[in-house]
């Protein structure tokens, strides 16, 4: 009985042990197995940052003309230009005016257009008017119509104005001053929104004017 007590004493740790295995697995076999479900991945809540390569406005290029640059200037020929340019661009791009020249008969603040003529006259010589485009500063002969005799309002200069009746220096200059803030005219009508013209002055007048 002794040696039995003994014995098992001796052996109670080994005993607990596979009591304790043989304990797991019956308790496994038992119970289903819970399979771990998959997680989802995790949806970014932040959406994809779309490319903003939405195209700036795009600019429209600036217009171009070319203009014949003739007479008593340093460099006569045909020059490009950038629209809206003035009589004087034209003349500066042809290196400027020779000895000879009469800037008196110029207006150099006149707009130009495609294919016209910009023509220096030289000291004492009277231009003739030419078909060859829409003429450029050449004093009184280029602001008026060889054939009509007619003041072009988008070329005249303010002496040429003066010489349409009823119109004087004043008046002159504040047709100037609309042509250029408004890039010139576009019928004789637009001569009521200058200031001192109404409608019994443009009726004097509309017979000695014309517009390109």
């Amino acid at each position: 009985m002794h040696n039995w007590k003994e014995l098992l004493r001796q052996n109670a740790l080994p005993l607990l042990l596979v009591l304790g295995v043989v304990v797991f697995l019956i308790y496994k076999q038992l119970t289903p197995e819970v399979q771990p479900q998959a997680s989802a991945p995790l949806m970014s809540a932040t959406k994809p940052t779309q490319s903003s390569s939405a195209s700036a406005p795009v600019q429209t290029e600036t217009g171009k003309i070319t203009v014949d640059v003739k007479g008593a200037v340093q460099k006569p020929g045909v020059y490009e230009l950038v629209s809206p340019a003035r009589a004087q661009t034209a003349i500066q791009k042809a290196g400027g005016l020779t000895s000879e020249a009469d800037p008196n008969g110029l207006n150099l603040a006149q707009l130009l257009k495609d294919e016209a003529i910009v023509y220096v006259p030289r000291q004492g010589e009277i231009p003739a008017a030419t078909s060859a485009g829409p003429v450029g500063p050449v004093g009184g002969l280029t602001a008026s119509s060889a054939d009509s005799g007619k003041i072009n309002l988008n070329q005249a200069s303010a002496e040429d104005l003066q010489k349409i009746p009823g119109i004087g220096k004043k008046r002159a200059e504040d047709i100037l001053t609309f042509r250029d803030q408004n890039g010139g005219f576009k019928s004789i009508d637009d001569l009521k929104q200058v200031s001192g013209i109404g409608e019994k002055t443009l009726e004097k007048i509309k017979d000695h004017v014309q517009i390109d």
